[in-house]
């Protein structure tokens, strides 16, 4: 319960915050740079790390959809956004249904943490 709290929480927060940091930064360097953050927050040992985790993963994954829609928008012209969007769209849907089983395929064929 912590964790998927913390993750709501933080993500607000990243939204909120969101103008602030492409101004400083710009999209691209933005949405790489939550990539690289979000990524990170997948190194944790107990729950208490899993909370902070997830938390971390909120604060820069909670922006991520409304960042694309903007770079959608400016870098698209109006006659291929549509394409975009549906493009985008779908790989959101088969990444959500395809990462729970990757994930299980690796657990399955490896153990939990994978010797470092």
């Amino acid at each position: 319960m912590w964790a998927s709290s913390t993750y709501a929480v933080a993500a607000v927060l990243g939204i909120l915050q969101q103008q602030w940091w492409v101004e400083r930064f710009g999209y691209r360097r933005y949405v790489a740079g939550c990539m690289l953050l979000y990524s990170l927050g997948a190194l944790c040992e107990s729950s208490i790390e899993l909370a902070v985790a997830r938390g971390f993963q909120g604060y820069f994954i909670g922006p991520m959809m409304g960042t694309c829609r903007i770079l959608i928008q400016m870098s698209f012209t109006p006659q291929q956004r549509p394409a975009a969007t549906h493009a985008f769209l779908l790989l959101i849907v088969f990444s959500s249904a395809l990462a729970p089983l990757v994930g299980g395929q690796l657990v399955g064929h490896f153990d939990w943490r994978a010797q470092r």
